[in-house]
């Protein structure tokens, strides 16, 4: 039925109930789960602080990377080790995308 599930989180509550339907699909469905965060860097080019839009940036990213790993613990939690598998990978891939 589902392959994949794409699933945007912010950290919010709404995003972690999210999550839940999108680990009991992938139960059901053996679907994998892309997690995904996203930062509008436009948004942020305005600021007249540079320092202070890379900062907000940065800082933005690492909240990215904590709802993820949020979610990812889990689904670790819900013993859906197939979709922890398929997320340890693209997490991987995600970095070394970044490191480029």
């Amino acid at each position: 039925m589902y392959r994949k599930i794409l699933l945007p989180t912010d950290g919010s509550e709404s995003a972690k109930r999210a999550g839940e339907q999108a680990i009991s699909l992938a139960d059901v469905t053996g679907a994998d789960i892309i997690v995904l965060s996203v930062i509008d860097v436009n948004y942020l080019q305005p600021s007249y602080l540079p320092s202070f839009r890379e900062d907000l940036e940065k800082e933005l990213r690492n909240e990215g990377k904590r709802a993820i790993g949020r979610f990812k613990k889990d689904l670790e939690d819900s013993q859906s080790k197939e979709c922890v598998k398929t997320l340890n990978s693209y997490l991987k891939s995600m970095r070394e995308s970044h490191m480029k």
